[in-house]
């Protein structure tokens, strides 16, 4: 490293010492914990007080129906009794059924958040997590998920700042030939569409013409026919 701490590593001493508690690519070693300010160089040391941390950033990835695992270390004092709470929680694994997919069978994995104990003497212990099949192919985007794991609230112990949050990954192990985007099932039958018919014309009523009601022709008097006057005998 070149000194200054970057958000993409646990620390930078500057060095490449193996040995140091900073690694060479610029990891926490394990049994040191370091200082964790970004742009700033990086101490590290070896805890005196009994102290807590995920071995590694990630683990996995293991087949859906199987048990995801992982390791929390103790360093410092083991002398004592001491224990740290842990959650499980969803990432981009889903713990319900709701969550998970409106056609799964199930949710990614059971909650088994709880305690870890240790004992005198004892420097590891293991969290397990149930993984489900849900029969719902989840490989559009990755080809893992992820279930987040988070350290807190130590008893007689410390908590290492920078190795606290964890993640377990998920092989899905569904068939890709059955998906219809994220669901399992059969390729659905498209039927056609049926044609539609067009109607005929309206028949437009007709309004019937009144028949013309006869009118009475005007009866015309006889014209009546001249007299005819005898003529005047002549007087002799």
């Amino acid at each position: 490293g070149n000194g200054a701490r970057t958000t993409v590593e646990e620390c930078d001493d500057g060095g490449r010492i193996v040995g140091d508690g900073c690694s060479a690519n610029c990891t926490v070693e394990a049994g040191f914990v370091c200082s964790d300010r970004i742009g700033q160089t990086s101490t590290c040391a070896v805890p005196v007080d009994p102290t807590l941390y995920f071995d590694s950033t990630s683990f996995g990835p293991f087949r859906e129906g199987s048990n995801g695992t992982a390791t929390v270390s103790r360093m410092g004092n083991n002398d004592t009794a001491v224990s740290v709470k842990y959650l499980v929680a969803s990432s981009t694994a889903y713990v319900t059924l709701a969550e998970n997919d409106v056609c799964a069978s199930a949710g990614d994995f059971n909650d088994t958040s709880g305690v870890l104990y240790f004992a005198e003497g004892v420097t590891e212990a293991t969290i397990q997590v149930p993984l489900l099949r849900d029969n719902v192919w989840e490989q559009t985007l990755s080809e893992t998920e992820r279930i987040a794991l988070v350290l807190y609230d130590a008893v007689d112990a410390n908590i290492d700042e920078t190795r606290y949050i964890s993640y377990i990954y998920i092989q899905d192990v569904d068939h890709v030939n059955k998906t219809i985007g994220w669901c399992l099932t059969e390729e659905p039958t498209i039927l056609p569409s049926p044609m539609p018919t067009t109607p005929g014309p309206t028949a437009v009523p007709t309004t019937p013409v009144p028949s013309p009601v006869p009118t009475s022709l005007p009866t015309v008097p006889p014209t009546p026919a001249p007299s005819s006057a005898p003529s005047p005998v002549p007087t002799s």
